[in-house]
């Protein structure tokens, strides 16, 4: 409270008024603000930007039901509850508050029969450190309404209160002229109430200095705390500590100023005797706050510094010593610069973010500086809050975000590659059928085949980097899985390397595609194999259960939802470097020499992972080998899923007939295709788009078979062909070529009904069986 206070004292200096009008910290007026603000019979809460509570008096405390000492309370909705109506009238209050506009409301406060009913008044108290500088702190006010018409002698002991009290109280209107003045201020000035009540005297008249809010700057605090001296009618002076609020009428000009003047003449014992208790509770609220604080000279050297600074920054720090000197280098000049502005203007211009720790320790902070002043001389308050895990969280989600990026890139790529790579195998099986193998273009032929297959692998791991692949999901046992593939990592490893499986009790089950995680775990387990050296080392393999309350606890950008199974692969090898290890995800970055290495391995694993609805992150430290963490969401359907349909073998006679209507967008995979299926005895009407397709269906109705079609096409695609079609033809069957994955427009559309699907590149005995398939036994 203290802290605040001194601040609240120092309005008059940041609000550019005269120093002599605002109280030095350890004035007698801090002491009036805190035993009268502290001890007032009403509630009293100061909010800070977002609404939470800064400062609350004794009288709020009690209203909250907070015992003891400490000035933690709860905000004002903690403490409202009620219907629509009541919300509504808290929301308008907490929105003045943000607006910096004055505001009044009832509001209902209490539970069953404790309830009791409050005008709550808001007082904007302008821009005050150590708050927030975007935004302004206020200050509620809460006057307990009679749940009966007030009794007479109810108003008469509260006038004969306010007559008697111990400190002057005055009330003043706009032009100075005073509309109300208790005994006390009677007795100072030797001005009868009877004189002020018909309106003949002016507060300017009464004293040597007219320190209100108007005379001064129209943009004040519309409460605040100063210094004046009072004529008095022996005609001297009676210096006095003057608290005053301002009423504002609707347009937000100042109509009103209610003051309570204290004398100073005989306080100073007091004063002396509190200040320990004050400077006790400072110290104490200094050392406890959440924030690391440090106040510095202006040549940056420490004067003090809290606990949280110590703890959270820099453990060995020390009075005296340079705070620029714990900054990394990069951000001195910035800092240095945010002291110097705060100690010129007096005002906190927004924050900056630096480095800031021991060496090798640095942590990131967002800093705040603001000027303080004490006993003449001026140091400035640096509050550092702690953003380090923000700002992994932050990259993490950026390198996310690039993962994306590049993965949709990669997929547009290896979905025209898909193209070529069909109309190059297709058109080499139809050459591989005119030329025998002693033919001496059939060699020369086959190696066209061979290469273009190759490439078509390099594209299958494109898409699945892009999480575009067909995968054939079907529930599995991760134990048994591990339990298959123990023999071949063994051999793969060698000797030189020992391989540890720990696997979880009672391990739930994941749906994903087997052969694709399988290719994961190898890759994993390769690299890591390569990582160690020739010397070799150890790899441990781990699994367990994680449940979902787990998952939300892990300091991860993003988890599965639910219940999820870990698969942990790590070794002891020289780990990851910090310069790369933001990078390994990425197609084509590889640590391996020219032709060790496609780059593609660790990229592929992590587009099967994220398809198959789970997450990879990785960990190292240097000389302390990696960690790979794969996050499977757990599957707890029946067992029957387990069973995977078994396909068909493909039929000896590829030969048929029927009628088939073509779309294909691309013309050498469309001439391919057609010369096959002709080939095969099948007769095919070609459309190079879905409307020239529609076109076709319409004359020829009833008699298509089966229409095969590319997926993505321009201007119709194959999803709105397919709609069209059901319309026109319900019984006519359905294959969908694309290089994209089955899922990528299934999931997209669920009325597409059923049709097959062929991912490209495929050889002409592979689209032949699958025509064969469809067609049935024509």
């Amino acid at each position: 409270m203290a802290g605040l206070l001194r601040n609240i004292t120092g309005w008059g200096r940041s609000a550019g008024r005269a120093g002599n009008h605002a109280l030095d910290a350890s004035g007698l007026g801090q002491q009036a603000l805190i035993g009268i603000v502290e001890n007032s019979a009403d509630p009293i809460m100061i909010s800070g930007p977002a609404g939470e509570v800064f400062y609350a008096n004794a009288a709020y405390r009690a209203m909250a039901g907070i015992t003891g000492d400490s000035f933690i309370a709860p905000g004002v909705s903690k403490l409202v509850r009620g219907d629509a109506g009541q919300a509504e009238r808290l929301y308008r209050l907490q929105k003045a508050a943000r607006d910096n506009i004055p505001a009044e409301e009832v509001l209902s406060i209490g539970a069953g029969g404790a309830r009791r009913h409050y005008n709550v008044r808001v007082t904007p108290l302008g821009r005050v450190t150590p708050l927030d500088n975007a935004a302004p702190a206020a200050c509620w006010t809460f006057l307990l309404r009679p749940e009966m018409p007030a009794a007479p002698d109810t108003m008469n002991h509260v006038f004969d209160m306010a007559d008697n009290a111990p400190v002057g109280i005055a009330s003043a209107r706009r032009d100075g002229r005073l509309n109300y003045i208790n005994q006390a201020f009677s007795e100072w000035t030797g001005i009868a109430q009877d004189m002020v009540l018909a309106g003949g005297v002016s507060v300017f008249s009464l004293m040597e200095e007219t320190p209100l809010p108007w005379e001064l700057d129209m943009a004040a605090p519309d409460i605040g705390i100063t210094r004046a001296a009072l004529r008095a009618a022996s005609g001297g002076l009676i210096p006095v500590s003057l608290i005053y609020a301002v009423r504002r009428d609707a347009a937000g000009e100042p109509c009103e100023v209610h003051m309570m003047l204290r004398d100073l003449r005989d306080q100073g014992a007091f004063e002396r005797d509190d200040l320990a208790g004050i400077e006790s509770r400072y110290s104490r609220l200094f050392d406890v706050a959440p924030v690391g604080i440090v106040i510095v000279d202006p040549d940056a050297k420490i004067l003090q510094q809290n606990a949280a600074f110590q703890q959270r920054f820099h453990e060995k720090s020390a009075r005296g010593e340079n705070f620029l000197d714990m900054v990394d280098r990069d951000y001195r000049n910035d800092v240095r610069r945010k002291i110097a502005e705060a100690l010129g203007n007096g005002r906190q211009d927004g924050h900056t973010e630096i480095q800031i720790g021991a060496p090798g320790a640095t942590r990131s902070a967002q800093l705040f500086v603001t000027r303080v002043q004490d006993s003449g001389a001026e140091s400035a308050a640096l509050y550092l809050v702690d953003i380090t895990e923000q700002k992994h969280l932050e990259l993490q989600f950026a390198q996310s975000q690039k993962m994306q990026a590049v993965g949709q890139l990669a997929g547009g790529i290896a979905h025209d590659f898909n193209n070529l790579l069909t109309a190059i195998i297709g058109y080499s099986d139809l050459l591989l059928g005119r030329h025998h193998a002693g033919d001496p273009s059939f060699s020369d032929i086959h190696q066209i085949k061979q290469n273009a297959s190759r490439a078509a692998n390099l594209v299958r791991q494109l898409l699945a980097f892009s999480r575009q692949q067909t995968l054939k999901p079907k529930v599995i046992s991760l134990t048994d899985l591990l339990a298959e593939l123990n023999n071949l990592l063994r051999r793969l490893l060698g000797d030189r390397v020992d391989l540890n499986m720990t696997l979880g009790r009672n391990l739930g089950r994941i749906k994903a595609d087997q052969g694709q995680l399988e290719n994961v775990i190898i890759n994993l387990t390769v690299n890591a194999r390569d990582a160690m050296g020739p010397e070799g080392g150890e790899i441990r393999i781990r699994t367990e259960n994680v449940s979902a309350s787990e998952a939300r606890a892990l300091d991860h950008a993003w988890m599965p939802p639910g219940d999820c199974v870990l698969i942990e692969v790590s070794d002891n090898g020289p780990g990851i470097p910090k310069e790369i290890i933001g990078k390994i995800f990425e197609p084509f970055f590889t640590t391996k020499e020219v032709g060790k290495g496609t780059g593609l391995g660790l990229s592929t694993a992590y587009g099967i992972i994220k398809q198959q609805g789970g997450n990879i992150y990785v960990t190292s430290e240097p000389g302390g080998g990696a960690v790979f963490r794969i996050y499977l969401p757990r599957h707890d359907e029946d067992d029957g899923e387990a069973a995977a349909p078994v396909a068909d073998a493909e039929p000896a006679d590829l030969t048929g007939k029927g009628l088939i209507l073509l779309v294909e967008d691309e013309e050498p995979v469309r001439a391919f295709v057609s010369r096959a299926l002709a080939g095969k005895g099948y007769t095919v009407l070609e459309a190079s788009s879905g409307e020239m397709a529609i076109e076709l269906m319409r004359a020829n109705s009833g008699r298509i078979d089966l229409m095969i079609s590319d997926v993505m096409m321009p201007n119709m695609d194959g999803a709105s062909l397919l709609k069209e079609i059901r319309v026109l033809a319900p019984n006519t069957k359905v294959i969908f070529i694309s290089g994209y994955a089955e899922d990528a427009f299934r999931n997209n559309d669920e009325q597409l009904g059923e049709f097959a699907f062929l991912p490209k590149p495929f050889t002409l005995r592979q689209l032949a069986a699958r025509v064969k398939e469809v067609m049935g036994n024509n």
